[in-house]
Parts: structure tokens; C-alpha cells; sequence
């Protein structure tokens, strides 16, 4: 998709904001308010995969993916860690590496649970469409975050 230049300021911006956004709510989270990391997954769905449907079809409208198509990241391991021993991945096959094993979720899926039906931006309560360990989802997305800010900070610096 061609983006004139204006409204690659305007995402630029939105980006910026998202950014700090989320480091406030992971400096929140740490900081005795561990809810905060509904807001940070919030953020890292806006950033990284949020979509909408237009015309009865879903699409894409992460800044992220649209700002910064070439981003590369490592995958996680089950520590929450970057393996950065393993070749970094382009942004779609890092979403779809797989979080948590017991609940079979990549990280699409819990950014996108934890906004859509734990509390981020929806509530469901409906036990089958929750998280079922809400503290693993917790220190998921306080990892993601906490590895993404550095990431996303150095890419609007260049």
C-alpha cells in the first residue's frame, strides 16, 4: 500500500504514543498495579495486529506491519526470553510462534484474548473464551512489551 508522507506522520505519531503507552503500563505493572498489562496488550494490539472488517472481509490495520514491513524479531522461549541464538523473524511469524503450550495460543491469539475478552478492551464472560491461567497471561504480555519497546523504540529512531 502506497502512504503519502503526511499520513505516514500521522502513524508515525499514533506509534509513538502507543509506544509510551506501553512502557508505562509495563513500568506500572511492575510497579504494584499488575492489571496495567491489559492496557500494555491493548497497545501491542494496536501496534502489532489489530484488525477490522471492511466490505465482510477482515484486514489488517496494525501500524506496525504498515510503518515497518521489514521489522524483524526473535521468537520467544518458554521463559519469556528472546532466543537470540535462532534467526530473527518477520513480524507475522513471531505473532504466530506459539506462547503458552498449555492453552495451544500463539501470540496473536493471547494479545488478541486478553484485549478482546479478559478486560483489555472487551469482557467475556464466558469460561470457554477466557484465558485459562490469567497470571501466565499476565507475565506474557509484560515480556512481550518488555521486549518490544527497545525494539520499536530503535526503528522510530532510524
Amino acid at each position: 500500500m502506497s502512504m503519502d508522507e503526511q499520513s505516514k506522520r500521522v502513524l508515525k505519531q499514533y506509534t509513538l504514543d502507543a509506544v509510551s503507552i506501553l512502557e508505562r503500563s509495563l513500568d506500572l505493572c511492575k510497579n504494584g498495579h499488575p492489571s496495567f498489562y491489559r492496557v500494555a496488550a491493548v497497545q501491542m494490539r494496536i501496534l502489532l495486529c489489530d484488525t477490522t472488517y471492511r466490505h465482510d472481509r477482515q484486514e489488517d490495520i496494525a501500524i506496525v506491519p504498515i510503518l515497518f514491513p521489514q521489522l524483524k524479531l526473535h521468537r520467544l522461549d518458554a521463559n519469556y526470553r528472546p532466543r537470540r541464538d535462532e534467526p530473527a523473524v518477520d513480524l507475522a511469524s513471531w505473532l504466530d510462534s506459539v506462547a503458552n503450550p498449555a492453552d495451544n495460543m500463539n501470540l496473536r491469539q493471547l494479545i488478541r484474548r486478553v484485549c478482546d475478552v479478559d478486560g483489555g478492551a472487551h469482557v467475556d464472560i464466558k469460561p470457554q473464551a477466557g484465558i485459562s491461567d490469567q497470571e501466565t497471561a499476565r507475565l506474557w504480555i509484560i515480556s512481550i512489551g518488555e521486549y518490544l519497546v527497545p525494539l520499536l523504540d530503535q526503528v522510530l529512531q532510524d
